[in-house]
């Protein structure tokens, strides 16, 4: 997976790829291809960087990861949605999904060595806003045909 200016699409066979927003979201599958146009209603929205996959990577694992974030335990603040569950090795549960962030809870992660954790990241974090603005413009506009051969005609 490589992370791409928007502009550097272009350059790019877009048959052979699957095009994410950081949040993991995906813009473009192989499939579909994307044109000229999309790129401009991509800067249109405030999207600059994309995720390009292609046949190699792992696509459910990509969009976890960036939808969850790594924090110290001692940053947990109770907003935060622990990606849980965490069990220590001999099989206790410390943390069960949806379970509160509490100081107690705190305590009890540094206590069995976890000082860092995976939460998700925020609506805000993943900038969904941009996602939901693009896929609005796409749908409201039809794509006009390209003529070049590096893209797929989209009607």
């Amino acid at each position: 997976m490589r992370r791409v200016h928007i502009f550097e699409l272009l350059d790019l066979a877009p048959a052979e790829l699957h095009v994410f927003h950081e949040s993991g979201e995906i813009l473009f599958s192989s499939a579909e291809g994307f044109a000229h146009t999309d790129i401009a209603r991509l800067e249109e929205v405030g999207i600059e960087f994309v995720y390009v996959l292609d046949g190699y990577d792992n696509l459910p694992q990509f969009a976890i990861a960036q939808r969850n974030k790594f924090i110290l335990t001692d940053e947990l603040l109770p907003d935060h949605d622990l990606v849980g569950p965490i069990v220590t090795p001999d099989g206790t549960v410390l943390v069960r999904r949806n379970d509160p962030v509490t100081p107690t809870l705190k305590r009890e992660l540094k206590r069995c060595g976890y000082y860092s954790v995976c939460v998700r990241k925020t609506p805000v974090e993943l900038r969904l806003h941009e996602v939901r603005h693009f896929r609005r413009l796409v749908r409201g506009r039809s794509r006009p045909r390209e003529s070049s051969g590096r893209f797929r005609v989209l009607a």
